[in-house]
């Protein structure tokens, strides 16, 4: 038996009978059964070592065997959510509770039933849903389940709901900005230099432009961002464009009055480099050449 080593055995014993049914003996056989006890040791020690790891997860875990009944639920789960493995034992229970909204209810399932029917085994299947925890409050999560071999879903959490509300601020933020923005009476345009190999600037790329800017064009943004300025206003002069390009690179600000042949209006133009490599310009049209108002500027000029 190799030394000190142990075997686990099953013994088992049958007596066996005369003619006359007397006990003439026993018959017993022996079942060495030491690599079924090692195996079982294994899986115990694997699901306590799994436990362990779950319980200790920052996510909150979820097991959901392949007939929809929750198996486990970690403790992430009940301090995120509030439910525990009685209120949630089955898939359907956790939908009309986390889901109390009908319509809600449905988009979620149909989106499960979808995403498990599109995938296969191991494959993570992320979604993000506003979930009803049990306090009612609502958070929004990031769901990825994986499906195993034998059908189960493992399932972990990921609460983004300062993330989302972060985001969301950022969104309603930046419509207000673009509604100020566009609501300026001045023309404003974001651009960025186009330089020769000298680094000297020979054009300017349009990176935004406001509505003011998109009347005095007769363009719309679409048709303007990403393109440069020789492109849209050939006749722009060289001089405004190289005045214009070294704000963006030296990021010393400038006033400007120029005439612009392309617009056939005089400008009176404030530069200014918000971020190096760029320059914001805020002009108004102060007439056109032939509305007899002082004339044209001189081609290009600093004001006071």
């Amino acid at each position: 038996m190799g030394g000190q080593e142990s075997l686990h055995v099953v013994l088992n014993r049958t007596p066996f009978r005369g003619m006359d049914g007397s006990v003439n003996g026993i018959v017993a056989t022996i079942q060495d059964i030491t690599d079924i006890r090692k195996a079982e040791h294994a899986l115990r020690a694997g699901e306590e070592q799994f436990r362990e790891m779950a319980e200790t997860s920052p996510f909150p875990i979820a097991i959901v065997d392949a007939n929809g009944r929750y198996r486990y639920l970690n403790r992430k789960f009940t301090d995120m959510f509030g439910y525990t493995l009685d209120d949630v034992p089955n898939g359907r229970q956790w939908f009309d509770m986390a889901y109390p909204d009908p319509d809600q209810r449905h988009r979620a399932i149909t989106a499960w039933k979808d995403d498990l029917s599109r995938s296969h085994p191991g494959e993570i299947r992320p979604r993000q849903f506003p979930v009803r925890c049990r306090n009612g409050e609502s958070r929004e999560v990031i769901f990825r389940p994986v499906t195993l071999r034998d059908g189960t879903q493992y399932i972990t959490y990921e609460d983004v709901t300062e993330r989302f509300h972060t985001m969301d601020s950022l969104r309603q933020s930046e419509a207000r900005y673009r509604q100020l923005f566009n609501s300026m009476r001045c023309c404003f345009t974001l651009v960025e230099p186009v330089v020769d190999e000298k680094g000297t600037p020979v054009d300017l790329t349009f990176l935004d432009v406001n509505a003011a800017m998109e009347r005095l064009s007769g363009r719309i943004r679409e048709e303007l961002v990403g393109r440069q300025l020789g492109e849209v206003l050939p006749n722009t002069p060289p001089e405004l464009i190289r005045a214009i390009g070294a704000v963006a690179l030296t990021g010393d600000p400038k006033k400007l009055a120029v005439y612009h042949p392309g617009l056939d209006r005089n400008l009176k133009i404030r530069a200014y480099s918000p971020w190096k490599g760029q320059c914001a310009l805020i002009f108004k049209v102060v007439a056109s050449a032939g509305d007899g108002v002082g004339g044209k500027t001189p081609p290009m000029g600093n004001t006071p």
